[in-house]
């Protein structure tokens, strides 16, 4: 029976769900869910026991001393999270260059907690959700950042991924990726980091604008 079970059905789930391609789609849909204001928690549950499974064969391959079948995998569920689901930490640094009051203060509020990959602060607070300016960016940055974090991989630069290290989901991804595999995988983090600036940026800029100018508004009302 449970030859017949991985055969039958954990074989051809696994050999879709846990190739870079899948990853890529499903973090894509969730940023889109999460735009409309559905966390993705419920859907990436559904998801772990692909995510185990990878990392679990990846384990055994390497106390085995034989090359990893799922690094680039492993690797781009890292690249997926940077600051929570639709990269946001690189949004929540473009709001250090504020200049309306609003999003000045939003960077005081939303950056801490974006380190450390949890930005409902900004999804609520912005909002990100069902904000049309955002969108765009929302549903880019995980096609942007998978393609970044494959092509570093197949040049070599995780070749020292450990997967046996483990870090709580909290942890910021460039620390994650020196943990777990040196200073080249950090590398990967931080140029999607700056990749996911360079995305939002010119959106952020628009709704800076904006804000910007209804706050200019209202001090002329009162004046």
């Amino acid at each position: 029976m449970f030859d017949f079970v991985s055969a039958v059905i954990s074989g051809p789930v696994m050999g879709f769900g846990s190739s870079p391609w899948a990853l890529i789609g499903l973090y894509t849909f969730t940023n889109i869910l999460w735009f409309f204001g559905i966390h993705p928690s419920p859907i990436v549950n559904i998801y772990t026991p692909v995510l185990i499974a990878a990392i679990t064969a990846d384990v055994e391959a390497y106390l085995a001393g034989e090359n990893l079948p799922y690094l680039v995998f492993q690797v781009l569920f890292i690249c997926m999270n940077l600051g929570g689901n639709g990269n946001t930490l690189g949004l929540a640094i473009d709001m250090l260059f504020a200049k309306s009051e609003r999003f000045k203060t939003m960077a005081k509020l939303a950056l801490a907690p974006s380190i450390f990959n949890i930005n409902e602060p900004m999804v609520f607070g912005v909002p990100l959700m069902l904000n049309p300016i955002f969108f765009i960016p929302m549903a880019l940055t995980t096609p942007i950042t998978g393609g970044i974090g494959y092509l570093l991989c197949q040049l070599g630069f995780a070749a020292n991924f450990n997967p046996t290290i483990s870090v709580p989901w909290i942890m910021p991804g460039p620390i994650t990726g020196f943990l777990e595999g040196g200073i080249l995988t950090a590398l990967i983090l931080i140029v999607c980091v700056l990749a996911n600036m360079a995305l939002y940026f010119p959106f952020f800029k628009m709704a800076d604008r904006q804000a910007l100018l209804e706050e200019t508004n209202a001090r002329e009302n009162e004046a």
